[in-house]
């Protein structure tokens, strides 16, 4: 998970249990979003004809492709599958 996608869930110590129960598990890895990351979200999205409201799911697709294989965790199924489809070391799991 980009670092910057935790400001979409997270809002408050009152609300945050569960996503810090998600965070601790050994499998979920928050990364900084560098600039290729940055950058590949960008072709992400232009490749897609998406406009940059759909930046943070971007992120999370272009930090995906920095391992081998990942599987993205959203409830945004229809954007992010947008997004992912090209690449088959993704996989997505629907919350």
């Amino acid at each position: 998970m980009p670092a910057p996608v935790l400001a979409e869930v997270c809002r408050g110590p009152r609300f945050d249990a569960a996503v810090n129960r998600l965070l601790n598990r050994e499998a979920i890895r928050v990364t900084d979003l560098t600039r290729g990351i940055a950058q590949r979200a960008g072709a992400l999205l232009a490749n897609a004809r998406m406009s940059s409201i759909h930046a943070a799911d971007a992120f999370v697709v272009a930090t995906a492709l920095e391992f081998e294989l990942s599987v993205i965790a959203t409830g945004d199924v229809k954007d992010v599958m947008r997004l992912a489809a090209p690449y088959r070391q993704i996989s997505l799991m629907v919350l």
